[in-house]
């Protein structure tokens, strides 16, 4: 009886022991390989009002669906949305295509842009850091993923377009799960439809006046079209509300408009928010 017990008992651990050894040398649940890319991109189009129509090229395709929700605040006349998303940190650099060869003050022009957003808000920072014959919205081929991912230097520069109602895009690479950038190119046209000038404005953009021109040509300003785009570097979006005419962050820009060279309330609400003064 007692050698019955003793043997049930030794069967007992051989097959706990056969089963823990079993569990041990399992191979993984399942390998899931590679995956696809922690990356999505957003196109955010910069259009023309009153663009002539009959071009040759129609209209660009609309913002990108896999744009991440943001929230919309209206408070009387405080207008502004925010992406949802964020640089892991700050400062942050880019390069102007060709910048040694562009004419005389749109190098500043661009610069300026970005100074108009840091005084409305201290603690970030965007650097000019050299020029780069990077074209906007570059991409590299990478082997091991079988795509084309972003070649993660933040550009700005002239590209053509093609003869749409699009003055500029940018572009905006991030990573699904955080949410940081990881990479942002802003394309101004090129095209000959457009005309690119910069005024120096004394004043209050909002009422300066500019006359000069090609009839030709969809004239418009540098500082007017990359004051807004920079918005969208710091993950600000566009709005097409009526009401929010009057906005830099507004998408749609007039020929010879000046008034996006400086903030208006909404923006400056938005940018502090998302950059609070400590």
């Amino acid at each position: 009886m007692r050698m019955a017990k003793i043997f049930t008992l030794l069967l007992a651990v051989v097959l706990l022991l056969s089963l823990a050894g079993s569990v041990l040398a399992a191979p993984p649940e399942d390998n899931p390989g590679k995956g696809p890319p922690d990356l999505e991109k957003v196109v955010l189009i910069h259009r023309a009002e009153d663009f002539p129509a009959g071009n040759p090229h129609g209209t660009p395709p609309g913002q990108d669906k896999n744009k991440p929700g943001g929230g919309k605040k209206e408070d009387g006349k405080l207008w502004y949305k925010y992406s949802g998303l964020q640089w892991g940190s700050m400062p942050v650099g880019y390069h102007v295509t060709n910048a040694d060869s562009l004419p005389g003050g749109f190098l500043d022009a661009i610069w300026d842009s970005f100074a108009v957003w840091d005084l409305a808000s201290e603690p970030y920072t965007v650097n000019y850091i050299g020029s780069t014959n990077v074209l906007p919205d570059t991409v590299v081929w990478d082997g091991e993923l079988g795509d084309y991912v972003p070649d993660l230097v933040n550009v700005v520069g002239w590209k053509d377009l093609g003869a749409s109602d699009a003055i500029a895009v940018t572009y905006i690479w991030y990573n699904v799960y955080t949410k940081e950038l990881v990479d942002v190119d802003t394309a101004l046209n090129s095209n000959s439809v457009y005309h690119w000038w910069q005024n120096s404005v004394t004043g209050d953009p909002d009422k300066a006046s500019w006359t000069e021109g090609q009839s030709s040509a969809y004239d418009v300003d540098v500082q007017n079209i990359m004051t807004h785009e920079a918005g969208h570097w710091l993950v600000l979006d566009d709005l097409y509300q009526k009401p929010a005419g009057q906005q830099t962050m507004y998408g749609i820009s007039a020929e010879l408009e000046l008034k996006k060279q400086s903030l208006e309330n909404g923006d400056e609400a938005g940018i502090q928010e998302i950059y609070p003064n400590p």
